[in-house]
């Protein structure tokens, strides 16, 4: 602070010192007269006369020289004065200095008394004590002609702050012993005395402590503004411990929000916390101010904090969003401005968050905002938010070199990307390390699986499913043998026994499935369709016994079918499709054994491997003598394909 003006702390100083000047002019008959009051916060001139041009060549009489108010007295072409006058208005203008002084000493004593001065002109952006101390320390010897040489502070949860301009520490903590016990055996809350070389002025204020060392005993002039400024200290010590526990809680805040977004989905854990990295990278490299680098970080790590608003089968889900559930995703930008909103240390990044998806050409959401119309901090965290995107793995993507995925940014420039900042976020981005998480996630992994089930787990079985078929068979041995079950006629038990009555056979057929095979290898894939994948070959009467036992237990038939077949994770697909259609063919070929049943005393139903399906009244030896007279056997089509064979003989007779 530098004081130019003395009508702001006293008028009646300042209509004082314009009269002082005019009559020393007056007395000397000088053409001009100024008045220089100066130290390091003070530098105020009075003139009178012509303007100050020549103040090198004019009389200099200066007060005495003091550190905290000088006062400098230039008589400019004087025609009256002699060595009596000369002394005469250097001892008036010692007393001038000294009503300065005084005056300044209320003025400062007031300021501190009224609690604003010290807080919001010297201590401004001060968010440590101990750097609040060493200000303070410099604060009171350059406003006080004092030698205050240390400040030392403790509070009952043993903190400690100190300041000095020695290295006396010990020899000084030994008087604070001293100068505690006096204060606690005497019940006083305040205390100055005289101890080896130092004054010593110590407060004692709830479970806080403040002393002061001075190397000289303290003007009574001063004493009245050292006790307020002790009393501002202390208060002033006791806000920033406050404000430093609201910004802790603040901070756990913010990470509670991550969190709570870690446990909303694990895969994407340390996602925020690597936006927030490199948004602060590129902030850094497009010349933000370390408080808008603040600003930036904390948007970036909320950004996606509306997804905890975001339904679980939806922002779960392992496979392409449909349009609806795409368009309920697009809404956690909104949800998360709504959360940031709410609260008042968050509310200047809500906009931020909202507008993060936007695009540069305008085809972003939710407002599909165009180019500098989008926030600009939302632009940066739209470079990093893709950027980390890319260079990590996804359920549906291997992750990308990190040159591959600057490239992508490169291409994107201008269309989804600001091209002002893509330049200088890929120089950045070349630059710096790819961010992994310190630590690991605080949600058990088991837990993070079990909620996942729900796309993995058949919700009535609790069977798994045909995506953990595919999921799994990436890590399956290429000599894996596939078995397919299915229910025989399962719609006609619907429509016979309803659907409740059909569920409760579903689930006993996987029980029983679970008594003959391990349950991590059986997935359902279908209604009544489930496939066992067997990494130790059965064979196939094996299996058939295991059918038969199944049946006999269910009370219904069991179509089979057994598949060894090389396979990769990419054909796995094909074979249950296979599958499937082996089984529609099925259900075609049964109902032509009902046509050709009413029509002929014997039928046998054959797929197209010869594999008999279904027969009325033909015996053993007829069938095997049939298989091989093929020439005996009707095809069976279904567009233009042949799906199986029928042999009938004799017309029925009716009766």
């Amino acid at each position: 602070m530098k004081i130019t003006s003395l009508n702001i702390i006293d008028r009646e100083l300042h209509n004082f010192l314009q009269d002082f000047v005019f009559s020393i002019s007056l007395i000397t008959e000088s053409k001009s007269c100024i008045l220089h009051v100066t130290n390091n916060v003070i530098d105020v001139k009075y003139i009178f006369g012509e303007n100050d041009t020549n103040i090198q060549n004019a009389l200099c009489i200066s007060s005495k020289q003091r550190k905290h108010i000088n006062c400098v007295l230039y008589i400019e072409g004087p025609q009256n004065i002699n060595p009596k006058l000369h002394i005469h208005i250097k001892r008036e203008l010692e007393l001038v200095r000294k009503f300065i002084e005084i005056k300044l000493q209320l003025f400062f004593r007031q300021k501190w008394q009224n609690r604003y001065y010290f807080l919001e002109t010297c201590s401004k952006n001060r968010e440590s004590i101990d750097e609040i101390f060493k200000l303070s320390l410099e604060f009171i010897n350059k406003f006080i002609d004092i030698d205050l040489q240390a400040i030392y502070y403790s509070d009952n949860k043993g903190i400690i702050s100190y300041a000095s301009y020695n290295n006396d520490k010990e020899l000084l903590e030994n008087f604070i012993t001293n100068i505690h016990n006096s204060l606690k055996h005497n019940n006083l809350t305040s205390l100055y005395k005289r101890i080896a070389n130092y004054y010593i002025y110590a407060r004692q204020s709830g479970d806080y402590f403040l002393c002061l060392f001075f190397k000289e005993d303290i003007h009574p002039i001063y004493f009245l503004a050292i006790s307020f400024f002790v009393n501002e200290l202390l208060w002033l010590t006791a806000s920033i411990k406050w404000h430093q526990r609201e910004k802790d809680v603040f901070k756990s805040l913010i990470k509670s929000f991550v969190a709570s977004l870690e446990a909303k989905d694990l895969y994407t854990r340390g996602h925020s916390e690597g936006v927030a990295y490199y948004s602060r990278h590129i902030g850094k490299a497009l010349g933000l101010s370390e408080l808008d680098q603040k600003v930036l970080h904390q948007a970036a790590l909320l950004h996606d904090i509306g997804k905890v608003g975001i339904p679980d089968y939806v922002l779960l889900k392992p496979k392409k969003l449909t349009k609806k559930e795409f368009k309920i995703i697009k809404l956690h930008p909104i949800i998360g401005e709504e959360l940031t909103a709410k609260i008042k240390d968050l509310s200047e990044i809500a906009l931020i968050v909202r507008h993060h998806h936007e695009r540069w050409d305008g085809l972003g959401y939710p407002d599909r905002l165009k180019g500098e119309d989008i926030p600009f901090f939302s632009r940066i965290i739209a470079v990093a938010d893709a950027f980390d995107a890319m260079i990590n793995k996804r359920i549906y993507r291997q992750a990308k070199k990190k040159e591959i995925a600057l490239k992508e940014l490169a291409q994107n420039a201008g269309t989804q990307f600001d091209p002002n900042i893509i330049e200088k976020a890929i120089n950045s981005l070349e630059k710096i390390d790819v961010y992994s998480p310190q630590k690991n996630s605080f949600i058990p992994e088991h837990v993070e699986i079990a909620r996942k089930e729900f796309f993995y787990r058949d919700m009535l079985t609790g069977c798994k499913n045909a995506i953990s078929l595919s999921l799994d068979s990436r890590n399956m041995n290429i000599d894996a043998q596939f078995v397919f079950f299915d229910i025989r006629n399962f719609q006609q038990l619907n429509l016979i026994y309803g659907f409740m009555q059909a569920d409760k056979i579903l689930v006993k057929f996987y029980n029983l499935l679970c008594n003959f095979f391990d349950e991590d290898n059986i997935y359902r894939i279908g209604a009544d369709e489930f496939v066992i994948v067997l990494l130790t070959v059965k064979k196939a009467g094996e299996i058939t016994d295991i059918v038969k036992k199944i049946e006999k237990n269910l009370g219904v038939e069991i179509n089979l079918n057994i598949f060894f077949e090389e396979f990769s994770p990419q054909n796995v697909n094909s074979l249950i499709n296979k599958f499937k259609l082996k089984k529609y063919y099925l259900s075609q070929l049964s109902g032509c054994f009902n046509v050709f049943s009413q029509l002929y005393n014997s039928v046998a139903i054959f797929d197209n491997d010869l594999k008999l399906v279904y027969k009325k009244k033909v015996n053993p030896l007829m069938l095997s003598r049939i298989k091989q007279e093929k020439d005996k056997l009707h095809p069976i089509t279904k567009y233009g394909q042949i799906i199986g064979y029928v042999y009938y003989e004799d017309p029925c007779t009716k009766n």
